[in-house]
């Protein structure tokens, strides 16, 4: 049974992002840049999806504003 693999980002809000940056540079290193996010899910069928079923579950994934943000490759690293 193959997983299918799909990232969703960022995780966090720009404030959260930015509050953790901050304590980030605080007790680790001034030097950290930035913190990147992503949810991954990992979906496992007994069978594969039908592409209307494969269509649904991204449906349901993806944000409703910013669909460009479900990936089937991860965000981090780019």
């Amino acid at each position: 049974m193959p997983l299918i693999y799909l990232y969703r980002k960022p995780v966090l809000s720009e404030t959260q992002k930015n509050n953790i940056l901050h304590l980030a540079r605080e007790k680790v290193s001034r030097e950290v840049e930035d913190i990147q996010t992503e949810y991954c899910f990992y979906i496992e069928s007994h069978e594969p999806l039908t592409p209307g079923e494969k269509e649904t579950l991204l449906w349901l994934l993806r944000e409703t504003f910013e669909p460009h943000c479900l990936s089937s490759e991860s965000f981090l690293g780019q």
